[in-house]
């Protein structure tokens, strides 16, 4: 999972196809608040109902199902063909560790360039922007499938890395002109959601994929995803978050700025890209700890899998509608399961509490929907797409971080150093859930300051 609102703002009303100009929402103590008069006069089934309802509005928007099915399309391509590469790597060198540099070149390039590259283009109307990365994508997987090397892998799996930053950052500030407000919370969780679908469909269909047409069919098939979910952007409305002649900063120091001066938001999305990061440490040492506990090799796929279906579940029962102190008390609540729960299934240490912890933790990922959707819609229109691009890369580095961590953790101290850090992490939601309620929200900015 990653930083994309919008899949990862701040307007009142719906934008149209290509406007920018809008207000400020209504706010309330926590921070913005949209009154929602469903609850206790329609009886204890009205939450059930209103979910309902939003998800049946949600998908009769036409532009946003284009939007989603690209998504989701390109997604499983990109899983398939990341377990294509690791697998080229490992034919061509026979070596684990050149295969596992896939992930390594993918990720740091992606960190340090992708967002200052997605500033540079964050005047860019979205439509246009998405395109040309998924038609470049297409063009560098092609070069690959046609010229199979390990300089070649490792290249392309570098510069696709820091063009997906680009896309992934423009897409998730295209949304909100798409959706409008009123529904945007239900849009990000539905494509949260699918999003981690798209995990398990995506390395199913890879492993299936690389037995039945080999490692150039299944880059070819990537190839043939980014050209669908180009096909599919086109029948979006083309939308830009910032107008022509439009001076205000678009850069990552004002992102930056912007984003220090709301501390809560600050500290939600801190929280949110730690715990996320966290997770997936456990999920790159779960193959040896839930082994070395007894959890059969054949099992394991099927632990991780549950863990993204818990996610999958979890984010499908969340609100529409987020203030501050409501989201601080989710992310709060929600790490704080994932991570208590973890550190109590492993301390338990039989073969089905140490699969239950493993699990558990899917629920981390869902922390990110409502730091993103509060993102969304009070973060200055101009600045979505570098800001998002911050995250991402922030996102990328501590996930790189946190499975070295994790590994350390697991070799050095065994099974209680794991124990520690998730106890760690449980101790820092229940920071959040009494700092961020306190926490007073100012006034948000139209132009950073300095």
């Amino acid at each position: 999972m990653s930083w994309k609102p919008g899949e990862n703002g701040r307007f009142d009303g719906r934008a149209g196809a290509g406007g920018t100009t809008c207000g400020l929402p209504n706010r309330a103590e926590g921070g913005i608040q949209v009154v929602h008069p469903i609850g206790r006069v329609l009886g204890p089934g009205a939450p059930v109902r209103a979910a309902i309802g939003r998800y049946r509005k949600i998908l009769a928007n036409r532009s946003y199902l284009f939007l989603l099915t690209s998504s989701l399309i390109s997604e499983v391509g990109d899983w398939a063909a990341r377990l294509a590469l690791t697998w080229l790597m490992y034919l061509l060198t026979d070596s684990v560790l050149a295969a596992t540099t896939v992930l390594v070149v993918s990720v740091l390039p992606a960190a340090v360039l992708g967002p200052w590259l997605t500033a540079a283009t964050a005047r860019w109307d979205h439509r246009r922007a998405a395109v040309t990365c998924d038609l470049g994508r297409a063009v560098l997987f092609m070069v690959v499938a046609i010229h199979p090397s390990p300089t070649t892998a490792l290249t392309v799996a570098a510069v696709a890395g820091v063009v997906s930053v680009i896309f992934e950052s423009h897409r998730s500030a295209w949304l909100p002109h798409v959706t409008g407000t009123d529904v945007l919370g239900t849009a990000v969780s539905l494509a949260h959601a699918l999003s981690d679908a798209t995990v398990i469909v995506g390395y199913a269909v890879g492993g299936v994929l690389l037995g039945l047409l080999g490692v150039a069919g299944v880059l070819w098939v990537n190839v043939v995803t980014f050209v669908l979910s180009a096909g599919l952007l086109m029948a979006v409305g083309a939308a830009r978050s910032v107008d022509p002649g439009d001076d205000r900063a678009t850069g990552i120091r004002a992102a930056v700025a912007t984003l220090a001066h709301d501390r809560v938001l600050l500290l939600l999305a801190m929280l949110a890209t730690v715990a996320v990061a966290a997770a997936t440490g456990i999920e790159a040492v779960a193959l040896p700890l839930l082994t070395d506990a007894g959890v059969p090799v054949t099992v394991t796929g099927i632990v991780l899998g549950a863990g993204a279906g818990l996610s999958l579940a979890a984010t499908l029962t969340l609100p529409g509608q987020w203030t501050h102190l409501r989201a601080s008390v989710w992310v709060g609540l929600l790490i704080l399961a994932a991570f208590g729960g973890c550190a109590v299934g492993l301390l338990v240490g039989s073969p089905v509490a140490s699969a239950m912890a493993v699990v558990v933790t899917g629920l981390a990922y869902v922390a990110l929907v409502p730091a993103n959707v509060l993102l969304t819609i009070t973060f200055p229109v101009h600045l979505r797409a570098s800001m998002f691009a911050v995250l991402g890369a922030s996102l990328a580095v501590m996930q790189a971080l946190m499975a070295l961590a994790a590994g350390v953790a697991l070799e050095r101290f065994g099974v209680p150093g794991l124990i520690w850090l998730c106890t760690g992490l449980a101790a820092l939601a229940v920071l959040v859930l009494g700092v961020g309620a306190t926490m007073r929200r100012p006034e948000p900015l139209v132009q950073p300051p300095g």
